[in-house]
């Protein structure tokens, strides 16, 4: 809600320090919405990889990418392409054609591949060569949908259909996909090939078939962001404020996960916003252990992120592996 993402040196992290690069801002102190290669409009995640920062500017319909060679120069720094989007100048078009978003929220990038979860279009959207596409390029393949120009809502839910997805992550061989109004996370276990290929495998309901709202311990409710960094797994679970851990790669239908984080236990009843006494009743204010509203994670080599949305901070937890 400040328009702008900020970064911060990992080699001196500590709590409350001060953030070293801004984008989507003249400068550190301004939060004024934008729309052109240098604004903003509630952007809502980011992606990585040693070349590009891409951004998410979900209220304008579009992903931006940047150079790394961008992000040391001094504020306003400016984007030089648009995913979703013809140019630079403005939002895009918010309609269901190949080369357009509707309300995108999480993306990642996995080698050459740029994925992004096109929320309110139903789908995943893949460029295959993001580094390389020029403004307004159509994305090569569709996740949710079976092809480019439609976008229907699901009726039921199946192994190939998405319905307002928020986030997704892949290694390039592997692609996990947050499925939000599903409540649930589906699984390929190698990299789509087709525009419509159905998933392998579903966390948080008991079959590909199913969307039950928090079903027991090992569901979820409205999740919203899916990391991994090839073996562990953490999806954050936004609406039960935790997030879930998986130690190993999931191979079952439904699996439990092997750490609850932002909760005391893995249970049901225990699914309260900054419940640190793990009595299932909100606290009041935030601790260490607790989390409201969970809405992104990131797993970086022994390091998690937390994005926690509702307590305005990002939660940094050491050693996540058993």
């Amino acid at each position: 809600s400040n328009q702008r993402v900020v970064g911060y040196a990992l080699e001196s992290l500590a709590t409350g320090m001060s953030a070293t690069v801004v984008v989507g801002q003249t400068s550190m102190t301004s939060s004024n919405l934008g729309l052109d290669a240098q604004g903003l409009t509630f952007p809502r995640s980011v992606a990585v990889d040693t070349e590009r920062l891409i951004v998410i500017d979900s209220g304008n319909e579009r992903a931006l990418g940047y150079s790394a060679d961008s992000l040391e120069l001094p504020p306003p720094v400016a984007a030089d392409t648009p995913y979703g989007d013809i140019d630079l100048n403005g939002p895009g078009g918010a309609t269901c054609l190949a080369n357009e978003l509707s309300t995108p929220l999480g993306a990642v990038v996995a080698g050459t591949r740029l994925l992004v979860a096109d929320s309110l279009n139903h789908r995943v959207s893949v460029w295959n060569d993001y580094i390389n596409q020029g403004a307004g390029a159509s994305a090569d393949l569709f996740l949710g949908q079976t092809n480019g120009v439609t976008c229907s809502v699901p009726g039921a839910p199946a192994a190939n259909l998405l319905m307002a997805p928020e986030g997704v992550w892949s290694d390039g061989t592997r692609v996990a996909v947050v499925d939000t109004d599903h409540y649930r996370v589906l699984i390929w276990n190698s990299f789509p090939m087709v525009s419509g290929q159905a998933a392998d495998l579903v966390l948080g309901q008991q079959d590909m078939n199913s969307a039950v709202l928090d079903d027991g311990a090992w569901g979820m409710e409205f999740p919203s962001a899916v990391t991994s960094d090839g073996t562990v797994l953490a999806v954050a679970d936004k609406d039960n404020n935790r997030v879930m851990i998986w130690h190993s790669w999931p191979t079952q239908n439904f699996q439990e996960p092997d750490v609850v984080l932002g909760q005391a236990a893995l249970d049901a009843t225990l699914t309260a916003p900054d419940d640190d006494s793990g009595d299932g009743i909100t606290d009041g204010a935030p601790s260490a252990r607790t989390m409201d509203a969970p809405t992104g994670v990131l797993l970086h080599g022994d390091l998690l992120f937390v994005a926690e949305r509702d307590n305005n901070r990002v939660l940094v937890f050491r050693g996540t592996r058993r």
